[in-house]
């Protein structure tokens, strides 16, 4: 959050977005692989305005070439979530895990692959799904998808010629182009894709893929949020296949599975019962179903009404570095609003300014709309705070303190849903400031 940041109601309360279902990109198991070469600056490549030598260009070229190429990079690489790296070559990547040489990784420890025969649009892709660009990113991932399967015609011999890329593409592609279909409520398209990364029907990989319990449980919020009529049917025929999958997934899925009923619960308003079953999920091992639970408890709070409650429990959540910190910044959300509900505008102010700083979960993390509305509503109560002031050295202060909340939310969240109306309001509070004497 910048410098120059002075650090209705039923709209804002968004709880885990829908479109996010307590799991980061991460979660999805794709992460990032490296940077392509277009989106380094001047100061990543290690030039400035003086480095002119032709030498040196056509060297730096020459190894942004190789190093697109799979036969520059020699090793694939996998980060765990505790951030140590495996290197080598990866011979397993399914839902059983992941292996590396001698190495065997649990498929919940690992945070992202990096594969040394990824074409480049593909990097590109993830880089925009990390960024929340998904028409970028399916533009990448179909670019990655043709060169992969189709080839690239060879200069010399006017022939197309495949790309050398390994069988864990089809599994990748399959369920991120899913996921970014998902994010733009192409219901239809992101079940089709879904559907068949799950089925892998040409026998790559040998294994059910990695994604295969997210992109169930991903079928299940687009069957639930499409709205048709027939969707509820659609959703029980989905969990009655739970039987057919690997049995070390069953149990898994039956969990996911009641998450996504109790998210149908809470879109029917019964919330009370949506509780119940959230605050099962909150005693699960699996640290995203306890994430999603510990969500899903703190929205059926709000709408119950139960404000002394909601506090309690948000005050325990935020007290608990354990619980992450995109859940926390839900309950500081909460805790805001219970804060600007009283009136406490000043309270709410904190608490706000907690949400944006404090509990900042970073891009990519699937919970930038909670952020983002972290920031708006930081906003409109320094704007409150402005109108109520009648001292003109105060209510100038926070006319500022407003527009620069504003301004803050369309340069964070270009693509946010906010970004036009703070655009209008942060001018309008400039405009307001300027009539203060």
């Amino acid at each position: 959050m910048r410098k120059e940041l002075r650090t209705e109601n039923q709209e804002e309360r968004t709880g885990p977005s829908p479109r996010r279902s307590g799991r980061g990109y991460g979660r999805a198991g794709g992460g990032s692989l490296p940077r392509s070469p277009s989106s380094l600056s001047e100061k990543d490549r290690g030039g400035g305005a003086g480095d002119s030598s032709p030498a040196l260009y056509v060297l730096c070229s020459l190894f942004f070439v190789l190093s697109a190429s799979p036969a520059w990079a020699q090793k694939d690489k996998v980060t765990r979530r505790d951030q140590s790296v495996v290197d080598g070559s990866v011979s397993q990547d399914s839902f059983k895990g992941v292996k590396v040489g001698n190495t065997e990784i649990p498929p919940d420890q690992v945070l992202r692959i990096d594969y040394k025969d990824a074409p480049p649009s593909f990097t590109s892709a993830l880089d925009a799904i990390a960024e929340g660009k998904w028409e970028d990113a399916i533009s990448g991932l179909k670019s990655a998808w043709q060169k992969v399967k189709e080839g690239e015609v060879d200069a010399k011999t006017n022939k197309r010629v495949p790309w050398p890329c390994r069988p864990w593409f089809d599994q990748y592609y399959l369920f991120h182009l899913g996921y970014c279909e998902r994010q733009l409520a192409k219901f239809d398209e992101a079940l089709t894709h879904l559907t068949a990364c799950r089925e892998m029907k040409d026998g790559h990989p040998k294994e059910p893929s990695r994604f295969w319990a997210d992109a169930f449980e991903l079928s299940l919020e687009c069957l639930r949020e499409r709205g048709k009529p027939e969707d509820l049917d659609e959703m029980t025929k989905l969990i009655a296949t739970i039987d057919a999958a690997p049995k070390d997934l069953q149990d898994g899925l039956r969990k996911r599975a009641r998450k996504q009923q109790a998210e149908l619960l809470f879109d029917k308003k019964e919330y009370a019962r949506a509780r119940e079953l959230f605050e099962g999920l909150q005693r699960e091992s699996d640290p995203d179903l306890k994430a999603g639970g510990t969500a899903g408890v703190i929205k059926c709070l709000e709408e119950l009404k139960n404000v002394e409650e909601l506090k309690r429990f948000c005050a325990r959540v935020l007290a608990d570095e354990g619980v992450p910190v995109g859940v926390r910044l839900i309950a500081s959300n909460a805790v805001a609003r219970v804060l600007r509900d009283a009136k406490d505008l000043r309270g709410a102010i904190r608490q706000y300014v907690d949400s944006v700083v404090r509990f900042n979960p970073g891009r990519g993390s699937g919970f930038e709309r909670d952020h983002e509305e972290a920031l708006y509503f930081l906003g409109l109560c320094y704007r409150q705070m402005a109108a109520d002031s009648k001292e003109a050295t105060a209510k100038k202060y926070y006319y500022g303190a407003a527009a620069s909340a504003f301004r803050e939310v369309a340069l964070v969240y270009p693509s946010g849903r906010r970004r036009d109306e703070s655009l209008k309001l942060a001018d309008q509070m400039d405009q307001e400031a300027a009539k203060v004497k």
